[in-house]
């Protein structure tokens, strides 16, 4: 490719000056120094975070929840806090459970029993309608995606793009986080705040909140 007298003049100064740059103008050693320690500070609040909010520490105040409130003694609050009190037809921590969710505004989805998750889309027709049409579309696993090692922090996982993804529907107790939450690389934005605000609900809804 030709090139003018004068750009060749521009390359030749360019290619010197890259190599005088590092000697001119070298990395401090303290430098990178306080970036490591940066570095390590903020993986340290990341695995103190998780361990504070992973799902294992959000089961437990689930069943706390269920201890304080006498709210639900089915069979399957019962396997995992064995309560005396009435058996519904349906659990009532799982109706609770859901609806905070909801209000807190945590995105939810719910596995049948082939473990095949169903998403919906909304679907664009070029007009404005009262009714909003969506199709429903199986969700399928990326590949190369294990639920045990996507996260550093936590495990399994899930790759959907939502909040909290319940194993089976009825059953509040068995969920993992979904990838709005565990994808996260710090605890001040809005996805965490709505996590936050979940768990106040949980806390404070014996006192009739």
């Amino acid at each position: 490719m030709a090139t003018t007298p004068q750009e060749a003049t521009q390359a030749k100064a360019a290619l010197r000056l890259m190599q005088v740059i590092p000697i001119a103008f070298p990395e401090h050693v303290l430098i990178k120094h306080l970036k490591n320690e940066l570095r390590l500070a903020q993986e340290a609040c990341l695995i103190r975070g998780w361990h504070d909010n992973n799902p294992a520490r959000l089961r437990q105040e689930l069943i706390v929840f269920n201890r304080v409130t006498y709210e639900c003694a089915c069979e399957v609050c019962k396997l995992v806090s064995p309560l005396v009190g009435f058996c519904p037809a349906e659990c009532r921590i799982w109706q609770r459970v859901t609806w905070y969710m909801s209000q807190a505004g945590l995105s939810m989805l719910f596995a049948g029993e082939d473990e095949r998750y169903f998403v919906m889309h909304a679907v664009a027709t070029g007009r404005l309608s009262d009714m909003f049409p969506v199709s429903i579309e199986p969700e399928e696993r990326p590949a190369g995606f294990d639920e045990m090692t996507a996260c550093r922090y936590m495990a399994p996982v899930s790759h959907l793009n939502v909040h909290v993804v319940f194993r089976r529907r009825g059953n509040p107790y068995e969920f993992v986080f979904g990838r709005r939450l565990w994808d996260q690389r710090d605890f001040d934005n809005l996805e965490m705040r709505k996590l936050d605000l979940f768990r106040a609900r949980l806390r404070t809804a014996w006192s009739g909140f």
